[in-house]
C-alpha cells in the first residue's frame, strides 16, 4: 500500500517545479492514515463482520464464575476496521502471488493486490493511470 501511494504522490507531484521529497511524503501519508483505512472499511460494510469487545474497567473486574450476569458490549472501533482493510490488502497479496499463475496470466500478487486498492477506492490509480506502472 505504501508503494502505491508513493507511486501515486509521485506522478501527481512529478510535474510541479516546487514539490519536493517532502511534499511527496505528506501526500503519501494522507492515503494511509487509519481514518482514510477507517473510510475505506466502512464502505466495504467490513464493520456489521468484526465483532469486538469492549475492555472492562480494570476495577470492575471479577473473578470467573463469580459473576452471576455478564453484559458485553459489542463495539467496532475505527482502528478495528483500518486493521481489517490493511490484512485483507495483505491477504489478497500473499494468496495471488502463484508463481504457475504469474506464469499463465502475467499477474502478479503485487498487481493484484494494487488493482484491488484502485477497484475499493482506496487509491485512486485508475483516475491517476499510474496503475499500468505496476
Amino acid at each position: 500500500m505504501k508503494l502505491a501511494a508513493t507511486i501515486l504522490a509521485y506522478e501527481w507531484k512529478k510535474n510541479d517545479k516546487k514539490a519536493g521529497e517532502g511534499d511527496i511524503e505528506n501526500m503519501k501519508v494522507a492515503f494511509i492514515t487509519n481514518f482514510h483505512l477507517f473510510r475505506v472499511g466502512f464502505n466495504l460494510r467490513l464493520h456489521r463482520f468484526i465483532k469486538t469487545l469492549k475492555d472492562p474497567e480494570p476495577r470492575d473486574w471479577k473473578p470467573p464464575f463469580m459473576v452471576l450476569e455478564q453484559s458485553f458490549e459489542n463495539k467496532c472501533v475505527g482502528k478495528a476496521v483500518a486493521d481489517c482493510v490493511e490484512a485483507l490488502i495483505g491477504a489478497l497479496f500473499l494468496t495471488a502471488s502463484n508463481p504457475d499463475r504469474e506464469k499463465k496470466s502475467g499477474e502478479t500478487g503485487l498487481y493484484r493486490a494494487v488493482e484491488w486498492l484502485a477497484e475499493i477506492k482506496c487509491l485512486p490509480l485508475k483516475e491517476a493511470e499510474v496503475l499500468d506502472k505496476f
